[in-house]
């Protein structure tokens, strides 16, 4: 789940939440898409206001600063 307070995940179905690690000053998330293959993979990307899109590989616990910038407007999975 994305917010202006970050992204938060759980690991039990909802009932409880945690923080995930992201790079510092991402801004506001404004979106989080999954990958086709999230539970084989884990991969997700959140579009930010101040970094652009950010990636994780292990199911939204940890986030990198991806490969695109602030000014992508669209992810398109292949």
């Amino acid at each position: 789940m994305g917010s202006s307070e970050g992204i938060l995940y759980s690991q039990d179905y909802g009932e409880s939440w945690l923080a995930a690690q992201l790079p510092p000053d991402c801004g506001a998330v404004m979106g989080i898409a999954l990958s086709p293959t999230f539970a084989q993979d884990g991969t997700a990307v959140a579009a930010t206001t101040k970094r652009g899109v950010l990636r994780s590989t292990d199911g939204g616990k940890r986030w990198q600063q991806g490969a695109v910038t602030a000014k992508t407007t669209a992810v398109i999975w292949t």
